[in-house]
């Protein structure tokens, strides 16, 4: 059974602007969304602190040299991150090129009888 929800904005002279009708696609796409950034944080907050928090707490914030190797850890890690993105992508649009001149492939091939 489908969900759908509809939004509307509307302007002074009460004529809706915009319309945005959100699905069970668009709500299951956000959700994917947002467990994918709950989880990015989690690794990203696990590996820095362990990483670079001292294992003396003697204070409730960090130290100054602990707070650089964080920055250059997240900072490290959301750039190795932005690559296999590219990378993943590149892969994806290649498989889907393939695909399609598979496609055209098959298409003329059964054409062609």
């Amino acid at each position: 059974m489908a969900c759908r929800l509809q939004i509307f904005v509307f302007n002074i002279s009460r004529w809706p602007l915009l319309q945005l009708t959100v699905t069970n696609h668009h709500i299951t796409a956000a959700t994917s969304e947002m467990e994918m950034y709950a989880d990015l944080f989690q690794k990203i907050s696990g590996t820095c602190f362990q990483k670079c928090a001292s294992r003396k707490h003697k204070d409730g914030d960090l130290a100054l040299g602990e707070m650089a190797c964080t920055d250059r850890c997240v900072s490290k890690y959301m750039e190795a991150m932005e690559k296999v993105g590219a990378v993943l992508q590149q892969a994806n649009e290649q498989q889907a090129q393939q695909q399609q001149n598979l496609q055209q492939m098959q298409q003329s091939w059964g054409g062609a009888r």
